[in-house]
């Protein structure tokens, strides 16, 4: 029986380093990925660059893999990692634009953008948060309890993974509605200026809703 593993104040870089070595080490995990990120008639070959922190005049890419095909054409996984920080201004479309330079440069043949994130962060069902698709801590954490091959390290794994998906639960941070920000804010500055009494503190950022 494996000892009891706590793991306190998990970061979106241990997450991003944990997928970053499956991707570099497992065959099993990379074709499982694509298949959720995907779906089973997408088949992109064999994976020939794994990198973290991409920077690019666009911003960057946490994860990017990169697959070559049966002719030769590179396929590349860019992937946005959420713990429970929200998403920065236009930042899935950043990702395309991104993907599309890589296009015209010849880096690639094709791109998709995936986001990862616990299901938490997803406000309705089957959303993406505007990217192409989504796999969520939780999908991946029963990819690891389901991995006899890691032995006793899948559940140092998976422990991470709780850990994670925990700290979400409790420090979520929904993705900012600037309308409904603007919104708060004047009340705020309404309410100084003409109910000083109430005390009210300056808002912070606000979703919609």
């Amino acid at each position: 029986m494996s000892a009891r593993i706590s793991i306190a104040g998990v970061s979106e870089r241990d997450v991003d380093l944990l997928l970053l070595e499956e991707f570099q080490s497992s065959p099993t995990f990379r074709d499982w990925f694509v298949l959720q990120a995907l779906g089973p008639t997408v088949h992109l070959g064999r994976c020939v660059r794994a990198q973290r922190s991409v920077t690019h005049f666009t911003g960057e890419s946490d994860l990017e893999v990169v697959f070559s095909n049966s002719d030769g054409s590179h396929t590349r996984l860019m992937i946005e990692n959420k713990v429970g920080a929200g998403l920065e201004p236009l930042q899935a479309e950043r990702y395309r634009v991104r993907g599309d330079s890589y296009i015209a440069d010849g880096h690639c043949a094709a791109y998709h953008t995936v986001i990862v994130a616990p299901a938490r962060y997803f406000s309705e069902a089957g959303g993406h948060k505007g990217f192409d698709s989504r796999v969520t801590y939780e999908q991946i954490l029963q990819w690891f309890l389901g991995d006899q091959s890691l032995g006793e390290r899948r559940h140092y794994k998976a422990a991470l993974l709780r850990s994670a998906i925990d700290k979400a639960t409790i420090g979520y941070q929904p993705e900012e509605d600037a309308p409904t920000t603007k919104f708060w804010l004047a009340y705020w500055g309404h309410a100084t200026k003409f109910a000083s009494r109430l005390e009210m503190r300056k808002p912070n950022l606000k979703p919609s809703g």
